[in-house]
């Protein structure tokens, strides 16, 4: 799963990756958690913000913190995730992820991240102001440290992945494929993580 990630980058880097049509403000979030205000795209070169954990129409708001993944294999079948998973599809931003690594009775964070610490995004689905983050099995490379990972969608999708379709079924065959992570690395960070109230650079600081 996906439970917490980062996005710490400059605004001025999303503007340029994005190519996003207005300018954009924001400050470093080191760990970002469930139920947070997230920035997203919801349509090609526009940020919105959504909350992270998605409501279904049918689910009575307030009621649930609602479901921060969703898996990739069974969402076209998902009736809580069918609908948005044709119609309604984002990319969630971010420049790094944690996972957690069982050590006997512990567990140790680790934080995965693109070498030159750039940023990219996450595979997401949205219902009106919340959203979730599609999952997938984890990348050879980092499966020692946990099973599964959020599906990274390489930019050369973006605009397909944002782009209504009521069967896409061929665009999630082409996520279904490895995605090039020969440039990710994996730090083991401090357990401050481990508290979503603690939002500072130590998150990142590898050990």
């Amino acid at each position: 799963m996906c439970g917490r990630f980062s996005l710490t980058v400059p605004a001025n880097t999303l503007v340029q990756h994005f190519h996003l049509k207005n300018g954009l403000s924001m400050v470093p979030r080191y760990n970002i958690a469930p139920s947070q205000t997230i920035p997203v795209l919801k349509e090609p070169e526009t940020i919105d913000f959504l909350t992270w954990g998605l409501v279904p129409k049918w689910m009575e708001s307030g009621t649930n913190s609602g479901f921060i993944n969703a898996r990739v294999e069974t969402i076209r079948q998902k009736p809580s995730f069918r609908g948005a998973f044709q119609h309604r599809r984002c990319l969630v931003i971010a420049d790094g992820y944690y996972e957690w690594k069982p050590l006997g009775r512990t567990k140790q964070p680790f934080y995965i991240h693109r070498e030159d610490k750039g940023v990219f995004a996450f595979a997401g689905i949205w219902e009106e102001n919340t959203c979730a983050i599609l999952t997938t099995v984890a990348h050879t490379r980092f499966l020692e440290i946990h099973d599964r990972m959020p599906m990274i969608v390489p930019s050369s999708l973006y605009s397909a992945w944002l782009k209504p379709n009521p069967d896409p079924k061929q665009l999630l065959e082409h996520l279904a494929e490895p995605f090039l992570m020969d440039n990710f690395i994996a730090d083991p960070v401090s357990t401050k993580v481990n508290s979503p109230v603690f939002d500072g650079p130590e998150c990142i600081q590898p050990l």
